[in-house]
């Protein structure tokens, strides 16, 4: 199923400055994610149907193939992939919490389709988040079993070469379960209906990869060039999280917008009303 027309991006006044500034959405490393233990989750999936599959074959050959597998996983675990957030939800109460604790948050609305067309200029891909236990097991024992398979097949060859097949079954088992850990999210946020463009395996080097300040680290993020829209617009509608002062936040983003020249086909405040604690 594809998304619908439109997702929307909840951030911070820095991350709407920095969006707007740049014409660019700023992808999170994953491992820096405030909810990365669920990225860390697939990588245990992994492991725990591994080691049973290891159980049931109960040979030395298979044990070996096993550790190995593991060990890559270790490895995977730590590679560079960053992501940027959607939900299909706009005006989200539990959103605003997370953005506006200490000022105003903001929801920028975009365009499915120019979603796609950043994340395919970019070399990167628009994926719905995974919520639930059962496809998440059922996607690790699929390609656990298309590869085993395929080791297998390999084995009962003249030709086997353990080391190759072993090195072969484990790179390709690991990029199975690293394309599908950064959409991996726990039942509890399934109210956010979350969308990622995810990157693919970025260089620490690369030029659009950069530091953003956090509460307890740097954040590293890569910066990846927003498309516009046919008509030109960057975002189909933004909303100004509930403030005080609603009318001059949004006169104030469209300021913002105008000052450099960012096309936006609408500018509101949320609907939902304001409370200072």
């Amino acid at each position: 199923m594809g998304p619908p027309n439109q997702l929307f991006h909840y951030t911070s006044q820095e991350g709407i400055l920095g969006i707007t500034r740049s014409k660019s959405i700023w992808a999170t490393k994953i491992q820096f994610l405030n909810d990365r233990s669920e990225f860390f989750d697939a990588f245990e999936y992994a492991r725990s149907e591994l080691k049973s599959h290891a159980s049931e074959a109960n040979d030395a050959a298979t044990s070996r193939l096993v550790d190995h597998a593991i060990q890559q996983l270790e490895c995977f675990e730590a590679l560079n992939v960053f992501v940027a957030s959607f939900s299909e939800v706009p005006d989200l109460l539990s959103q605003w919490r997370g953005y506006s604790k200490n000022s105003v948050g903001y929801c920028l609305g975009f365009d499915a389709e120019m979603l796609k067309s950043t994340a395919e200029a970019g070399d990167f891909r628009l994926g719905r988040c995974v919520y639930e236990h059962q496809p998440k097991r059922d996607y690790i024992r699929q390609i656990l079993a298309k590869h085993w398979a395929r080791f297998a097949e390999a084995r009962g060859k003249p030709d086997f070469d353990f080391f190759i097949c072993r090195d072969e079954f484990s790179e390709a088992f690991c990029r199975d379960v690293i394309d599908i850990a950064p959409l991996w999210k726990s039942a509890s946020f399934q109210e956010e209906r979350e969308w990622r463009l995810v990157s693919p395996l970025i260089a620490t080097n690369n030029s659009r990869c950069d530091f953003r300040n956090g509460k307890h680290s740097l954040i590293p993020y890569y910066s990846l060039e927003l498309k516009p829209a046919r008509d030109g617009a960057y975002f189909a509608l933004v909303l100004v999280g509930p403030t005080r002062e609603p009318s001059l936040a949004a006169k104030a983003v469209t300021s913002l917008f105008s000052r450099y020249g960012v096309k936006a086909r609408g500018v509101r405040a949320s609907k939902i009303p304001f409370r200072e604690v």
